[in-house]
């Protein structure tokens, strides 16, 4: 029963930070896309895009350096 209570904690935990990382980057890549999409006057789709996943690989990139055990590393 332990060992089930600590898996569902760790899919619980591991689901937590997913969100909170989308929602911020979501936030950021989109205030980001318009300010760049208004500098060079076009449209705010592609800097939007650009900076979700430039901001998607650095979150999972120091996810998995500084807390290692939200991310799987055995591919489940």
């Amino acid at each position: 029963m332990q060992a089930l209570f600590d898996y569902c904690f760790a899919v619980l935990k591991t689901y937590a930070v997913g969100g909170v990382v989308m929602i911020c980057v979501t936030l950021i890549a989109k205030a980001g896309g318009g300010l760049i999409a208004s500098y060079f006057g076009t449209g705010d789709i592609a800097p939007t895009a650009i900076i979700f996943f430039c901001m998607l690989a650095a979150a999972g990139w120091a996810l998995g350096r500084f807390w290692p055990d939200t991310v799987s590393q055995d591919g489940r």
